[in-house]
């Protein structure tokens, strides 16, 4: 599986707060991440995580 960057992982993390995600269900969230971005970078997208995730990029 896909190995996220620290400044994704940052920023995901980030977002999850800011939507009053539970901590204990952070480690869902961060596998369906993982599994979202491989499965995108596997099939037919190639766009950076620019255009693949525009909320995770901006603050």
């Amino acid at each position: 599986m896909l190995t996220v960057t620290s400044s994704l992982t940052q920023a995901f993390e980030s977002k999850l707060s800011l939507r009053n995600i539970p901590d204990q269900q952070h480690h869902d969230f961060h596998k369906w991440l993982r599994f979202y971005l491989d499965f995108s970078i596997s099939t037919l997208w190639t766009r950076s995580l620019t255009l693949v995730l525009p909320g995770l990029t901006t603050n």
